[in-house]
């Protein structure tokens, strides 16, 4: 008897990439349990502070939050806080003028901010970034939808931990 190959087909779909423009530019963010397989790390935390000195890798300057972890998903052992890494948005020099972009921006992290947060590890470093513009970062407050996030991520984590399982159901 031969097996149906449909599921495992819907499962790649499910992890594949998410739509493209040109250039490689992601239009949109790719499905939850996509973003959670290509996550180094995912969990849930609050930021507690932001380091006093911007960290500089090759060409790109990142900003450190330092963030508590509430619940571990994915990617973290023994680890209470971790050091997140941002791209923060240029301020105008006094007496310049508020130059508006358009478009998708980085997320910005401050104090006091709580939410899942699907992480990629800057090697040799010691932090890891959201990963991508959209899609990295899911904050918690005045989002009823947050606790479906989060359960979404836990169950694309277990379906990951057992595959041949996951297939047959």
């Amino acid at each position: 008897m031969q097996r149906s190959r449909l599921p495992l087909a819907a499962l790649l779909i499910c992890l594949g990439s998410g739509s493209t423009a040109h250039g490689g530019v992601s239009v949109m963010p790719p499905p939850g349990p996509a973003r959670v397989a290509r996550a180094d790390a995912v969990l849930v935390g609050r930021v507690v502070a932001l380091e006093p000195v911007d960290v500089k890798v090759g060409t790109t300057t990142y900003r450190i939050a330092v963030v508590k972890i509430d619940d571990k998903i994915r990617g973290i052992k023994d680890e209470k806080t971790l050091r997140v890494g941002f791209i923060p948005l240029l301020q105008p020099m006094p007496g310049q003028p508020l130059v508006r972009i358009s478009g998708a921006r980085p997320v910005q992290l401050q104090a006091g901010q709580h939410g899942l947060l699907l992480l990629e590890k800057v090697d040799k470093e010691g932090f890891y970034t959201i990963g991508g513009v959209v899609g990295g970062y899911i904050n918690s407050e005045q989002n009823d939808g947050f606790d479906k996030e989060v359960a979404i991520a836990k169950s694309a984590v277990k379906g990951m931990d057992n595959l041949q399982a996951s297939l047959k159901a």
